[in-house]
């Protein structure tokens, strides 16, 4: 019993390392988001519902979907981006908390490897929808600008 014991506890924190157990509907999202390559809007409207069907999850939603961005592919970076604007503009405003929060870490990850035309498209997003729209605080979104636009950030 004490062998079980003590290999239980050495496991607990590598257990602890890897994070919450994900809930049935995490993992579907997660899944989802995993498999969206393309800006098809059936998708995209189908992911916005799953983050709308687990609005009470909203912060493991918005990690998701950031860590997702930040780790992409350049070529699935404009999906899951509208993915983001979408829950954005559609769900609601605890998700603009979550996302502001982790966004400015994020778009610093993929303005790092991304070339001109994607750092364009992100200051089109973030002029166009994000801004216009007041989807995020003005202080992110003023942050944003500074990555995008490949400025030092101001210290704070």
């Amino acid at each position: 019993r004490d062998a079980t014991a003590a290999a239980a506890a050495a496991a607990a924190p590598a257990v602890a390392e890897q994070g919450p157990v994900l809930s049935e509907g995490m993992l579907q999202f997660k899944k989802a988001v995993q498999e969206l390559k393309n800006k098809a809007q059936t998708k995209i409207t189908a992911l916005t519902g799953l983050a709308d069907l687990h609005y009470a999850e909203c912060e493991q939603v918005a990690q998701i979907l950031t860590e997702e961005i930040a780790g992409a592919v350049t070529s699935r970076i404009q999906p899951l981006v509208s993915v983001m604007d979408s829950v954005l503009k559609k769900v609601g405003k605890d998700y603009r908390q979550h996302l502001a929060a982790r966004l400015p870490a994020c778009m610093q990850a993929v303005y790092g490897r991304t070339e001109a035309i994607m750092h364009e498209w992100l200051g089109k997003m973030l002029e166009l929808s994000w801004r216009k729209h007041d989807l995020l605080p003005l202080d992110v979104l003023d942050m944003l600008d500074s990555i995008l636009t490949g400025q030092p950030l101001p210290v704070a």
